[in-house]
């Protein structure tokens, strides 16, 4: 999975991003029958995404810089919810 934005990707629209992982990330954890929730890759650095539809990206759950940003918070918190028990 990965979610691009127009670059540069406004607030508004990496808050939208943000949720839309979030929320789907809640939907895999809410199913027994997926296993995995996986992202086509780890950096916006080494995102295919740019190359191949430009002026977009920001897409991965780290920034160019391997840097934590909304998107990475969002996921991190609905992991942290599931292993609490919240749904």
């Amino acid at each position: 999975m990965d979610v691009m934005l127009p670059l540069p990707a406004s607030r508004a629209n990496r808050k939208k991003q943000a949720t839309l992982y979030r929320d789907t990330l809640k939907l895999c954890l809410a199913q027994p029958q997926c296993r995995s929730f996986s992202t086509w890759g780890t950096t916006d650095r080494y995102s295919w995404i740019p190359e191949y539809f430009p002026g977009q990206g920001a897409a991965l759950l780290f920034d160019a810089m391997a840097e934590r940003n909304l998107r990475t918070t969002a996921s991190g918190e609905r992991l942290r919810d599931a292993k609490a028990g919240k749904r």
